[in-house]
């Protein structure tokens, strides 16, 4: 008999130990001034998107292990995007295969800020698994010679605020690269209006 009351109690502990807690997600201590433990970290979404560039699902799933927010999605927008390919950007989306992962509790990492993306990949996701990655691998060297991809030189080539360059972005500051991912250099306008 003591045997089977011994049993039933380890089987319990088990049981209730590998339970997920909600409760101890929702009061993780950061030791910092910055915690995101219960921002957005229970999502999973599906949504056809029916822009003639992309004519796929959209899915992205948000969600967390109690100390890190889990991030897993096929990288397609789920909103309008603009004409690819197109003249300036002869790539077409596709899917991805995006699986990553951030802490629930980030810590300032400069004051002043730090040199990210480009070719130090990118900077983070929008809620939809697409990346944010405002540089580029464009360069011109001290002569004025530039080359869109993976040039050579000390200048580096801005996605943004000018006519001088077509990388064949779209209304979101987007555009498509060789290998099919659609990712963000700005704003993505019709994000944010979704």
């Amino acid at each position: 008999m003591n045997y089977l009351k011994l049993k039933l109690i380890i089987t319990s502990i088990f049981i209730l130990s590998c339970q997920d807690s909600k409760e101890s997600q929702a009061n993780i201590d950061c030791g910092s001034d910055f915690s995101t433990a219960n921002i957005l970290v229970d999502i999973n979404q599906e949504i056809f998107n029916n822009d003639e560039s992309v004519n796929t699902y959209s899915k992205y799933s948000w969600s967390t292990d109690g100390i890190n927010r889990l991030l897993s999605g096929n990288g397609i927008p789920n909103h309008e995007v603009g004409t690819f390919p197109n003249d300036q950007n002869p790539n077409q989306i596709k899917e991805q295969n995006i699986s990553k992962s951030f802490t629930l509790c980030p810590t300032l990492v400069s004051e002043t800020g730090i040199a990210a993306g480009g070719a130090a990949g990118a900077i983070a996701y929008a809620i939809n698994s697409v990346k944010f990655d405002p540089a580029t691998g464009g360069r011109c060297n001290d002569d004025g010679e530039c080359s869109m991809a993976q040039g050579q030189g000390n200048w580096n080539i801005e996605a943004l605020g000018h006519n001088t360059f077509d990388f064949g972005d779209d209304m979101n500051h987007a555009h498509v690269q060789p290998t099919g991912e659609y990712h963000y250099h700005g704003m993505p306008e019709l994000l944010i209006d979704f």
